[in-house]
Parts: C-alpha cells; structure tokens; sequence
C-alpha cells in the first residue's frame, strides 16, 4: 500500500489505556481461534480482492498494488500447505499441531461440524 492509516484506539483495560490498529484495503489478515474443550476451532488467513475492496471498502483502492499483493499472498499461502501443513480436511490445511492433537484425541470444527482423526474428510497431505 502507498500508505498506511494507523488508528490509536483507547481501551478501558487494567494497565492498557490504548493500542494501534492499521487500516486499509491492501491489507491481510490472520483470525486465529484456538481449543475449546477438545475442539480445535478453525484459523483463517485471507484479504480482499481488488474488485471486492472497490466494492466494500471505506478506504481508498488505489493505494494497494494488487499484483503485488497477490503475489504476496500465493506465496504465504504455498508456505502454509507446503511447509506448515500436515493434513486437510476438504481443502484446508491444517497446520501440523492441530492434525497431532486430533491424533490424540482432539476433534477439529469444519463447518457444521466436527472431525476427528478417523474422519473419512480429513487426510494426510
């Protein structure tokens, strides 16, 4: 992005009275859930499209350079199914400590519901 819009936002927690958020269109983001009695709930990494931040957003477009963020993001995305990933279920992958933890015992949220290890939809990659 050509700039980026940096927010303070005041908080009203114990010992934070503020933090930053960055903002814009060309941005990526990586929503991170976690285990919740014995379930292991779903991680996303993703980031508009150019057609999709025209549309959507209240930030400036053209302050991204889409090719580049592309370009950027196939390569995080390559990374995570080729290095980070032990397995799938569909389509997703799924980073190597989750797929150990449903091998023992854990079960893993997709969709209306849940896999374990067994699962004829979760497999190896």
């Amino acid at each position: 992005m050509k700039r980026l819009i940096i927010e303070r936002i005041a908080l009203t927690l114990p010992g934070h009275s503020f933090r930053h958020t960055v903002c814009g269109t060309g941005l990526m983001q990586l929503y991170l859930d976690g285990l919740k009695d014995g379930i292991i709930y779903h991680t996303h990494f993703g980031h508009w499209n150019e057609a999709g931040a025209r549309e959507r957003s209240i930030y400036p477009a053209d302050d991204c350079d889409w090719k580049a963020l592309a370009k950027l993001s196939g390569r995080i995305q390559r990374h995570i199914r080729g290095k980070l990933a032990g397995g799938k279920p569909y389509s997703r992958p799924i980073l190597h400590q989750a797929f150990d933890a449903i091998h023992h015992g854990q079960r893993l949220w997709f969709g209306p519901s849940t896999h374990a290890a067994d699962s004829k939809d979760v497999q190896k990659y």
